[in-house]
């Protein structure tokens, strides 16, 4: 139905126009017909022929296109107008009726939010499901635990820094698609930040984020959620949780080499003031939502980071006190310790690094820390037999499993949950 209607404006269109004129319109519009009529028919977290569709534009069609899809969706989100405020390219009068024209044969679904919406998630999609020339299953990514982290080629606008144990592995174009769909998500309604589907996108493509580290893609997408939502807990959260990882070894090992080598990395500081900043939206968070016991215990992680260990005790026991997630509980038991050394405490150090052995009997990193412990004791013995037993372990494969490992990457490990219920308000919307 939506292709028979699309396919009548067009021929009004082209009928208004001479034959010359029609061949000017032709190109760039015919790119917006084909994204509208793509966006509608579009299921949301599907890898669907309109997805394909969209995502086989080329990156100059892409570039191309942008100018005159924000065109149409500046017409779309203010009815009646027909003005643009700061159109990215010249649009003639000309131009801007045959938009506003088409805004007008869609203008149900616009009033609906359905359109918008439903353009919104394209572009998600588009940027978190790869294509299945680099991944095989079938399954959207959200929903497969072990595939690779593999960011969306497709880009102009930023740079992202593959890594690996430390080291840059290779350089990639960060994609359009997320600037794409937040400003789909800015007009759906007059006021963003008081929605809630609003509030659930950001949230979720916020997991999704943090679950395959792209924190290239995360800076920007956090900075403009806090502008909409900024006490929102999870939004804070996840603000936490970006600038916690931006402090890990891995990322600060290439943020100073390239600070050696008189390179930039553009959003990325050295480690105390990332660790500041960290701790600042923790603290926020838990403002928001005391009884946050992750959110909680990952303050203590990096006040902890920050040699703050008293004040990390206070947090980390606190956090512990409310969680029930074992992962949580080796979470905490494991910065217990670490905060403990630090100030001395051997002994009750001790004992928390072997509850956290408890919670998950083959992770190597409690064992390896009593093995520091005894070793700085002057208990060469016991060192020994605790790297023994890490050398004893599966070489790899379930039996090895070790969270500390997946530490970072597991502040979005909801993600999954999160898309459930926002494709859900999407599937009802039909």
């Amino acid at each position: 139905m939506a292709l028979t209607r699309v396919a009548v404006v067009v021929g009004l269109l082209v009928f208004a126009f001479s034959k010359e004129s029609a061949a000017q319109y032709a190109s760039w519009f015919e790119d917006v017909l084909t994204w509208v009529t793509a966006v509608d028919q579009h299921e949301p977290g599907t890898r669907d022929a309109q997805l394909r569709q969209i995502r086989s534009w080329p990156p100059e069609q892409f570039d191309a296109a942008i100018p005159n899809l924000k065109a149409f969706i500046e017409l779309a989100s203010h009815p009646g107008n027909r003005t643009l405020r700061k159109p990215e390219r010249r649009f003639t009068k000309a131009d801007i009726n045959v938009l506003a024209s088409l805004v007008d044969s869609w203008s149900t679904k616009i009033a609906s939010r359905h359109l918008l919406e439903r353009a919104a998630l394209l572009h998600t999609d588009i940027a978190l499901l790869p294509s299945r020339e680099r991944e095989a299953p079938s399954r959207p990514a959200w929903q497969h635990p072990n595939a690779p982290p593999t960011p969306p080629s497709t880009t102009r606008r930023s740079t992202i820094l593959l890594i690996e144990d430390g080291q840059v592995d290779h350089v990639e174009e960060a994609a359009l698609h997320w600037d794409l769909a937040r400003t789909l998500m800015d007009v759906v309604v007059d006021e963003p930040g008081r929605d809630d589907i609003v509030r659930s996108w950001y949230v979720a493509t916020a997991a999704f984020m943090a679950d395959r580290r792209h924190h290239a893609y995360s800076v920007p997408h956090l900075e403009h959620a806090r502008l909409l939502f900024p006490k929102d807990p999870d939004i804070l959260y996840f603000s936490g949780c970006l600038s916690e990882s931006l402090a890990s070894p891995d990322i600060q090992n290439v943020v100073a080499k390239l600070g050696e080598s008189n390179q930039t990395m553009t959003s990325v500081k050295s480690l105390n003031p990332t660790l500041d900043e960290a701790i600042a939206h923790f603290r926020k968070t838990l403002d928001a939502r005391p009884d946050f016991p992750e959110a909680r215990i990952r303050l203590g992680h990096v006040l902890g980071m920050r040699g703050r260990h008293q004040e990390a005790l206070v947090e980390l026991q606190r956090g512990l006190d409310g969680a029930t997630e074992k992962v949580l509980l080796y979470y905490g038991r494991l910065f217990l310790g670490r905060s403990q050394e630090a100030l001395g405490q051997p002994e009750i150090a001790r004992r928390a690094y072997e509850a956290a052995a408890s919670f998950f009997p083959r992770a190597q990193s409690p064992r390896l820390a009593l093995s520091q412990l005894s070793r700085r004791a002057g208990n060469r013995a016991e060192a020994h037999r605790a790297v023994d037993e890490v050398l004893s372990l599966p070489a790899s494969g379930p039996d090895r499993e070790d969270p500390w490992w997946s530490y970072y990457a597991s502040a979005g490990r909801g993600v999954q949950a999160l898309f459930v219920d926002l494709h859900e308000h999407y599937r009802t919307d039909q």
